[in-house]
């Protein structure tokens, strides 16, 4: 039981588990429902291919937040 109120805890927002309704059907659909919403089940790159897997989802996001967010470089403090 204990393992069950841990896995629905971790499906949805500390608020509802707080509110004791843990063992409703209505927090139950609220946290399959929260779930599937954060969910993101498939990316497409840019030459058309499509990604499910979770690494390669994680490594196509990565690429992109690197290529948006530009390059670093020091700055040469001449003084």
């Amino acid at each position: 039981m204990a393992i069950k109120k841990e896995y629905w805890n971790k499906r949805y927002t500390i608020r509802w588990t707080k509110m004791g309704d843990e063992g409703t059907k209505k927090f139950h659909a609220a946290a399959t429902e929260r779930y599937r919403i954060n969910t993101i089940t498939n990316l497409i790159m840019e030459d058309g291919r499509t990604v499910t897997e979770h690494s390669e989802k994680a490594a196509l996001l990565l690429e992109d937040f690197k290529k948006r967010m530009g390059c670093s470089s020091n700055p040469i403090m001449l003084f």
